[in-house]
């Protein structure tokens, strides 16, 4: 099964990885076949949808139909070739930034409703939902399988929370931190900079068994709060993610460090707050596990994991503003 997946344009790199990862924890990638500008095609074993809505980087998933580049006579014959649909459809082609800027996407919609065999093209009310993507220099086009109600993020936004503090993350990178790392049913999970709970939230939705430590006893109570709200049972307590003393417990541990607010750093050295958090971080988790930490830019985080004794998976660049730019790195322990 070959499956085209219209990827966030949020950022460059995390939901291609969030796609990959997701279907390789679950063992249905065979292989991706085709890379492109927020357009990624995969062949996977079959799956359930259910597995797919949990995405929090991607718009849309479809059946693949083929790809060609973007020129109309190769669009034409690509859609001749789909042979009949059957049922009543659309056709909708969205051009992903300014590739192919030559060419007009409802042209090609034209296009391509004339050339598909189907019962008629309805475009308020189809049974199939023919969706194509000008991107890369290319024209790729899928039947819709799953939409993504990203929405359903939003309404877990932190200022909707019983208890919020603005340094939260948005509920859509911490799902997508949740897919890379593997986060599923079964999985026993540790934020040790827990705050208000939000990556234990996503984590605990997913069906992981959650635990978040935080050194601020207001975070604790706040973050309690917050996992209640959403029916997330889970484990807050008091402590210090220097010293965790909890070895070989935890299968993934997720994180995001209080760089910047020193009264939660008890005026510790960022560099070494991040140092001996990671070594504390490695003996908490089994052999096999994985830890995904948040720093700014300017922490030499991928040498503070190797010193630690992890193995560096990936790194993300994430642009907060002009003056901060964040680094999302997910280790593995050997």
């Amino acid at each position: 099964m070959d499956l085209v997946f219209h990827l966030s344009g949020e950022h460059k790199t995390l939901p291609k990885s969030e796609v990959v990862s997701l279907l390789e924890h679950h063992h249905i990638l065979r292989e991706v076949l085709i890379d492109l500008d927020q357009v990624l095609v995969c062949r996977v074993e079959r799956c359930d949808p259910s597995l797919l809505e949990r995405l929090g980087m991607t718009h849309a998933v479809l059946e693949y139909l083929g790809s060609c580049p973007a020129e109309i006579d190769k669009i034409r014959f690509l859609a001749e070739g789909i042979g009949h649909v059957g049922e009543s459809f659309s056709v909708r082609v969205k051009r992903i930034k300014l590739h192919s800027k030559h060419l007009s996407a409802l042209e090609l919609e034209r296009i391509v409703g004339g050339s598909i065999k189907g019962d008629k093209v309805d475009l308020k009310t189809p049974r199939i939902h023919i969706n194509a993507f000008l991107t890369s220099d290319a024209f790729v086009m899928g039947k819709l399988f799953l939409g993504i109600k990203r929405s359903l993020l939003e309404k877990r936004n932190p200022k909707h929370r019983p208890f919020f503090h603005p340094s939260s993350l948005m509920p859509k990178l911490s799902r997508t931190l949740c897919n890379i790392c593997g986060v599923m049913e079964g999985v026993r999970l540790l934020d040790p900079f827990c705050g208000a709970g939000g990556l234990l939230i996503e984590a605990g939705l997913l069906g992981a068994e959650v635990f978040g430590i935080d050194i601020d006893e207001q975070m604790v109570l706040g973050s309690r709060r917050n996992l209640s709200y959403y029916g997330v049972k889970g484990s807050v307590e008091l402590g210090d993610a220097t010293n965790l003393k909890l070895d070989g417990l935890f299968d993934v541990v997720l994180t995001d460090p209080p760089y910047g607010r020193s009264s939660t750093t008890k005026g510790m050295d960022l560099g070494v707050l991040y140092s001996k958090a990671a070594s504390s971080i490695f003996r908490a988790l089994k052999k096999n596990g994985a830890a995904c930490m948040i720093s700014p830019e300017d922490v030499r985080l991928e040498e503070i994991a190797l010193k630690a004794g992890f193995e560096v998976a990936e790194v993300h660049h994430v642009r907060v503003h002009r003056s901060l730019t964040r680094k999302i790195a997910v280790f593995k322990k050997p």
